[in-house]
């Protein structure tokens, strides 16, 4: 028998839906299946594809150094980045298309979910048109490769523009054909999206350790795994038709008049997802401007043991959370809000330092195991990239928080400013600060827009969000999270982890930190009542299973 849940309709999309005032607060969804089972299930999937993407990277790292070599290689990373940023001509219409489909769906309302569905298709085809014009146009009559790369002439620079040009079109192709897989979300197949995650993950691995061991060289590299993680895109329709038979992609429903509203409302969604690409790639493409092709995966390493895997694990207990969050003030449930913030927010912080604080242990050790001797950029950059993670990480659980409650314009705006700030205080630090040191600089100029533009703003946002007492606040969220990096700085310090440390000492510095730094967050860091929350949630994990905690998350 169908479970019978009633599910909020927000009213931006509601009017998007109707085509006029919301008319009613809840619409009743029937589901086959046990929500719990259904998170339990999705999120079993997501933290397979997170762990997946994690060794990914340590394999496909020395995979590709040795057989591209470190200048190719560094063309690669930057030849990815700049595809990276082609992908935001998107604007974020997929996340507005997966939330006005939630709305129809719930509301049985199959034909607005085809509307959406061709004419997020055509909102996205007539942004990426004009774009590749300007892009073939640009590529065609003036010195691109000059502008990106520090040394270019002759082949070299020919061969960077032409495999650009390639990567750039492969890319815009992409663009519209996301919203296939928001078409998954919209419809809440979460398990049939993460699978899809999973198996493009998977897909990406296989076919650059397949690519690399054939003697495969950028060339191949950019036609194999475009055109197949096209394919992956394309699968997503037949899939979705397979579920839901009356979801139809055809022109016919093409609808002019629902275009400004995905465009208008997929905006701010760009300037934030703006932010994120920018603390990932800034630094690799930056650098193939400040250094020379050779020194660009050196910094690649160390913005990829932080931005993708530290950030990948930082990310998954928020985002695990998101579906309860969002349901909470419907129910009157403000304070579960302000509980799990104040949870979320001390755990994540408690794993990224965890995390921080071993990269530096093994930091040199560890990189010249891994990738061979010259990999390791040095402790100044180490320290600048580290402290700028755990700046951003802070007020991550909350950024995710925000947006799932529709409260990220302004968040959006700071976003938008650490992008521009990232671009301008890194190019600063290496030109002017340092210039006899430049990937040092630029790592400097990071931290300092992190500073600027995360560490001052998102407390006062993530204060008017949370309308919390402002001693509480300043507890909860900076003064405990404080008093951790104090213990692992005590730590670092007294068995002086660094440069030449003997493997003894290293070893004793990472058994202090794995027994300390989890009684300060559990005894000083966790107030009482999370304490109380997490052991009933083990007991409940001991009693009945997965199962059980996820259905009785209060």
């Amino acid at each position: 028998m169908a479970h019978f849940r009633t599910m909020p309709i927000p009213l931006s999309a509601e009017q998007v839906v109707d085509g006029g005032a919301a008319v009613a607060p809840l619409t009743p969804i029937y589901i086959q299946e046990s929500a719990a089972r259904r998170t339990v299930r999705a999120s079993v999937v997501a933290a397979l594809t997170l762990g997946l993407k994690i060794g990914g990277n340590f394999i496909i790292i020395p995979l590709t150094l040795k057989y591209l070599g470190r200048e190719q290689y560094g063309m690669w990373i930057i030849l990815q980045c700049i595809a990276t940023y082609l992908t935001m001509s998107e604007i974020g219409v997929g996340q507005t298309l997966m939330n006005y489909q939630n709305v129809a769906f719930v509301k049985g309302d199959h034909t607005t979910v085809n509307r959406l569905l061709a004419t997020g298709f055509g909102v996205c085809s007539l942004i990426v048109i004009p774009l590749w014009l300007a892009f073939t146009v640009v590529l065609a009559f003036f010195p691109v490769s000059n502008w990106l790369l520090k040394d270019a002439s002759g082949h070299a620079a020919f061969l960077f523009s032409a495999y650009l040009w390639l990567a750039g079109t492969l890319t815009l192709i992409r663009v519209p054909l996301h919203v296939f897989p928001s078409t998954l979300l919209g419809l809440r197949e979460v398990s049939l999206r993460n699978v899809f995650e999973f198996v493009t993950a998977f897909f990406m691995l296989g076919g650059t350790i397949l690519t690399l061991m054939l003697h495969g060289k950028l060339l191949a590299l950019i036609l194999v795994l475009n055109l197949g993680w096209i394919a992956l895109m394309i699968s997503c329709y037949p899939l979705v038709h397979s579920r839901h038979e009356t979801i139809r992609f055809e022109r016919r429903f093409l609808t002019p008049s629902l275009m400004w509203p995905l465009f208008a409302n997929s905006s701010f969604f760009f300037l934030y997802n703006v932010g994120l690409l920018f603390q990932r790639l800034a630094g690799n493409l930056l650098a193939g401007k400040l250094a020379s092709l050779g020194e660009v995966p050196e910094i690649f390493v160390l913005i990829t043991l932080f931005r993708v895997v530290g950030w990948g694990m930082a990310d998954i207990g928020s985002q695990t959370l998101l579906p309860y969050m969002i349901t909470f003030p419907t129910r009157g449930r403000w304070d579960r809000v302000v509980f799990f913030s104040k949870l979320c927010t001390k755990l994540t912080f408690a794993l990224a330092l965890s995390y921080t604080a071993f990269v530096w242990v093994y930091a040199d050790l560890g990189l010249r195991l891994w990738l061979g001797p010259g990999m390791f950029l040095g402790y100044g950059p180490l320290a600048c990239l580290g402290g700028a993670f755990l700046i951003d990480v802070l007020f991550l659980s909350t950024n995710n928080f925000m947006r799932g409650h529709n409260c990220h314009r302004q968040l959006a705006m700071a976003m938008a400013t650490y992008a521009l700030l990232s671009l301008f205080l890194g190019l600063v630090g290496a030109k002017w600060w340092m210039p006899a040191k430049p990937l040092l600089g630029l790592c400097a100029g990071l931290l300092l827009a992190s500073v600027v533009a995360q560490g001052l703003p998102l407390p006062w946002l993530t204060y008017k969000w949370l309308r919390i007492g402002g001693r509480k606040f300043v507890d909860h969220f900076l003064l405990r999270p404080a008093l951790l990096v104090v213990s692992a700085a005590a730590v670092i310090v007294l068995f002086k982890a660094g440069v030449n440390t003997p493997l003894s000492q290293r070893i004793l510095a990472s058994l202090t930190l794995t027994m300390l730094l989890p009684l300060v967050t559990w005894f000083a860091v966790l107030g009482k009542d999370e304490r109380h929350w997490i052991g009933e949630q083990i007991d409940r994990l001991k009693r009945a299973g997965v199962a059980s905690l996820a259905q009785n998350l209060p």
